[in-house]
């Protein structure tokens, strides 16, 4: 079977029963090389309504690379962090988000189907 070479999830379904258990089906299959966290300070910052999130940790059960992602990560919250995602020992990066080479504009399709809209402008 030919898998994907990229999967993304949201944090709150990464944690789900379902997706855990075909993660670690392609772990055990030898699939499953890397996991990139985006966003990984909800992991602390957004717990309070998001009760979800305080169950990333979970993601610590596969045993492959573990790279989280951050632009807005408080400094002081860097060893809670750690803590929650089981990552005493790991190197965090925090990097800017702006890139002088990325743009972005918001255009209001109206009725016109997006992906219409989207097609000349990706061209």
């Amino acid at each position: 079977m030919l898998l994907p070479q990229l999967l993304i999830v949201s944090a709150d379904r990464a944690v789900e029963g379902d997706f855990l258990h075909f993660a670690k089906g392609l772990e055990l299959n030898k699939q499953l090389a890397h996991v990139f966290f985006d966003e990984c300070h909800v992991a602390v910052t957004d717990t309070s309504y998001r009760a979800k999130l305080r169950e990333l940790w979970q993601l610590r059960y596969l045993q492959c690379r573990f790279t989280c992602l951050t632009a807005t990560l408080l400094i002081t919250l860097k060893s809670v962090l750690r803590a929650n995602l089981l990552l005493e020992h790991a190197q965090l990066y925090r990097q800017s988000t702006i890139r002088p080479i990325i743009r972005y504009r918001v255009i209001d399709c109206h009725s016109q189907d997006p992906w219409e809209m989207a097609k000349p402008l990706i061209r």
